[in-house]
């Protein structure tokens, strides 16, 4: 099991295996949470909170949800919304140790200009 956590532990997130690549996208928001996404289904993630529930953060056509830790402020993940047709969670790969992510092949997601 892979355990991914924001800063103070407040949110885990584990998954049974690391995806085969991950993503960095340059839209705005992404590109300024300097985030690195790694996709899975719904299923294939469990996230607990142990202080306070993450908040969310939606724009734009509203099709996912991103989320953060409300104590320390880190962007752990995002989900696709309900009505998106979507079954996919994000896992910020930088919540992860470094030594897990560092030779995975990194895909450049051009979504600037969307």
């Amino acid at each position: 099991m892979l355990t991914a956590q924001c800063h103070c532990g407040n949110v885990q997130i584990e998954v049974k295996i690391l995806a085969d690549t991950l993503t960095q996208c340059n839209c705005s928001i992404c590109r300024r949470l300097s985030a690195q996404w790694l996709y899975y289904r719904s299923a294939e993630v469990k996230i607990d909170c142990f202080r306070e529930k993450t908040r969310n953060y939606e724009w734009g056509d509203k099709c996912i949800s991103f989320h953060h830790c409300p104590v320390c402020g880190c962007a752990t993940h995002y989900t696709s919304m309900p009505d998106s047709g979507l079954d996919r969670i994000a896992i910020n790969a930088n919540m992860l140790a470094p030594h897990l992510i560092k030779n995975l092949k990194i895909r450049r997601f051009n979504g600037a200009d969307m």
